[in-house]
């Protein structure tokens, strides 16, 4: 298992604005609600929806049997409407509102609490912009490029906020991923692609749970080449830590709160500060290299494009104006005695 300063691959990730954050119900764990309450999930969601409506029965079976139960007695809408309320008066704890104090490559959940939106709400001077997507067809896409520096929210399980939604039905248990998840495939899709291409930090999950990898891929195949995965969860055994490191992904046996506040230490909030955009044309300077097919890094892309120019022939100078032509005088021992700017004419 690895502290939160160990891998340096982990941080890097973060400060270069790679990382997919990937939060569980685990993740939600913390928010805070007058009178002590603590988000409902599992069992004690099951038995919430028991006393609600069955009566007190059916405790000892699984929640999305209670759930399928409950939906039959009072229909749907009606008991996706009593989650709606016990998840809605849950705002994010004080460690929660460091999330937007990052820059993320995207961020999923299969939570359909409001803990991330009210984050980010919150936060003072969020770096970015979230862009929820709920189910296919949300204009996704095009709302990211509404709005400056975006990072889209991908609600895989749904959200609250569209609990009356009968299309995209909140999702209590894995044996109901495959006949609800009809509406939301492109979400799944979305996730899928940028699994390829950027490193994933699964916070508040267990990596063990088969649907956790039907949703991305199986993540033991050594056949799928993809970045270094990360896993933050508390009492993490070594044994499973051993196993997962040969799967590439870095167990970290932390909480996401010890998680989000070691991490607000290791990476200075100025460099968190410039969007490090890229393009995906080609540079000028690749027509140099040794190696025909060579990749940057994002670093040195970013540093490539914004902090660096490249002279060369094809370059395009801009247009210069005889007023902004400077006449400097130096005097004899070379100091500057005169600074200005030539009339136009």
């Amino acid at each position: 298992m690895s502290d939160i300063s160990q891998p340096p691959s982990l941080i890097n990730a973060v400060r270069e604005q790679r990382a997919i954050l990937f939060l569980g119900a685990g993740a939600s764990i913390g928010a805070e609600v007058a009178g002590g309450e603590k988000v409902p999930t599992g069992d004690r969601l099951r038995d919430k929806l028991c006393d609600q409506f069955l009566g007190g029965q059916l405790k000892d079976k699984p929640l999305v049997a209670v759930a399928a139960f409950a939906a039959d007695e009072v229909g749907l809408l009606q008991m996706q409407k009593y989650i709606a309320e016990l998840f809605g008066i849950f705002q994010p704890a004080e460690f929660h509102k460091l999330i937007p104090t990052f820059r993320w490559r995207a961020i999923a959940t299969t939570n359909y609490d409001l803990i991330v939106e009210r984050a980010y709400a919150l936060c003072n001077k969020p770096l970015q912009k979230h862009v929820t997507s709920v189910k296919n067809g949300d204009l996704f896409d095009q709302r990211m490029n509404e709005v400056s520096n975006p990072v889209g929210l991908l609600k895989l399980h749904g959200c609250i906020e569209h609990y009356a939604d009968a299309e995209i039905p909140l999702i209590l248990g894995q044996e109901q991923y495959a006949s609800y998840s009809v509406k939301r495939d492109r979400l799944y899709m979305r996730l899928r692609d940028w699994a390829y291409e950027y490193p994933i930090i699964f916070c508040g999950y267990s990596i063990t749970d088969p649907h956790i990898q039907q949703i991305i891929f199986d993540m033991t195949d050594k056949s799928i080449s993809r970045p270094m995965y990360y896993a933050v969860g508390p009492g993490i055994n070594p044994i499973e830590a051993r196993y997962w490191a040969g799967n590439r992904i870095t167990c970290i046996d932390a909480t996401f709160e010890q998680f989000l506040t070691k991490l607000d230490r290791q990476i200075l909030p100025i460099t968190r500060q410039v969007r490090r955009t890229t393009s995906p044309d080609k540079l000028s300077l690749q027509n140099h290299y040794k190696i025909v097919d060579a990749i940057e890094s994002d670093a040195l892309r970013f540093y490539l494009e914004n902090d660096a120019t490249h002279l060369h022939s094809a370059i395009v100078a801009a247009e210069q104006k005889h007023s902004t032509f400077t006449r400097v005088t130096i005097l004899d021992s070379g100091v500057f005695s005169r600074i200005s700017t030539l009339p136009e004419g």
